[in-house]
């Protein structure tokens, strides 16, 4: 019985940094101008058993899953585009890893769960997959992130008027 409540708190952390990661990725996101970028398809199964995707999130840009794997606990699998250059999109994919990578950390979380982050599978061409996934959609939504315009862009537009 302590084994579960455990491994149900454990579960609870992971769950915890995923969520916390998703939402800054999602705000990253808002603020491209590029609609395109802003495109998502999001996967979201309920189930007790184990062996299952708990949330999926997949844009052109980033990817994201949180899965159940067979022994129960909770895992997180991610990827990103490869962007050449410096740009505002090569700049959100590396801040996205380095997001990941603290969110999950001991001195974040105050409980070891930088195992769950795994790079088993790892997704290196997130709008193939993109584009994989919406010409053959059986189980994702398409969202689209609304467009948030940044405070640097504010105040330059509110400069000119």
């Amino acid at each position: 019985m302590k084994e579960l409540k455990n491994q149900l708190t454990y579960n609870a952390i992971i769950k915890k940094a995923f969520h916390k990661v998703l939402r800054q990725a999602k705000d990253m996101l808002s603020m491209v101008e590029q609609e395109e970028i802003r495109y998502t398809l999001v996967r979201q199964d309920k189930s007790s058993r184990t062996g299952y995707i708990a949330y999926e999130f997949l844009n052109p840009l980033l990817y994201l899953r949180l899965e159940s794997a067979s022994d129960g606990i909770f895992c997180i699998h991610f990827g990103v585009e490869q962007v050449p250059g410096r740009n505002q999109l090569n700049e959100i994919t590396t801040k996205f890893i380095r997001l990941l990578y603290n969110a999950t950390s001991k001195s974040v979380t105050g409980v070891n769960i930088e195992n769950a982050v795994r790079t088993d599978w790892l997704l290196n061409s997130c709008s193939d997959a993109y584009e994989y996934i919406e010409e053959r959609n059986k189980r994702h939504v398409f969202k689209q992130l609304s467009y948030k315009v940044c405070a640097a862009k504010r105040k330059q537009l509110l400069s000119v008027a």
